[in-house]
């Protein structure tokens, strides 16, 4: 039986996180390292089951084996709670991912900066964590279960 392969976009599709933060895992893990403009796999990454493939319309990239994506690296914490960015809490919750960041503004949660929007000290207290990739700044919640504590309603 052969393997069924995830580009490194798709997985970040299945895992719910931006394409520059799984990027950013990897390369934090030694799986990938950047070379000018590049991604290359590194001999870590292949033992962790990447692969080049190469593909007419979209040039050389690397895969995943579909498994990977229960992989540690992509949990976090000490109970391995997933993180969600603004954009997945928005879609869990049926809102714009242009109202989320105001609604976890009015909250508390996060406040605007100049680069974008930043946990603020409640946010942290509450499992957010910051994150800053290629000059965007971004951030994570700690699980969705983090806004069913019984002060704390996204419904307007």
């Amino acid at each position: 039986m052969t393997n069924k392969y995830l580009s490194t976009t798709a997985l970040s599709k299945e895992l719910q996180l931006p394409a520059k933060e799984v990027f950013k895992l990897l390369s934090e893990n030694g799986l990938v390292t950047r070379e000018e403009e590049n991604w290359i796999l590194t001999d870590k990454g292949k033992d962790k089951g990447g692969i080049v493939k190469s593909h007419t319309k979209f040039g050389t990239y690397i895969a995943w084996t579909e498994d990977f994506k229960n992989d540690i690296i992509f949990r976090s914490g000490e109970n391995n709670t997933k993180h969600l960015t603004s954009t997945a809490l928005g879609n869990h919750f049926g809102i714009s991912k242009f109202r989320i960041n105001p609604i976890l503004s009015e909250l508390g949660l996060v406040q605007k900066g100049v680069k974008g929007w930043l946990i603020t000290p409640l946010g942290k207290l509450m499992g957010g964590e910051q994150y800053e990739y290629d000059k965007t700044v971004f951030h994570m919640f700690a699980g969705i279960q983090v806004f069913f504590q019984k002060k704390v309603s996204l419904s307007h």
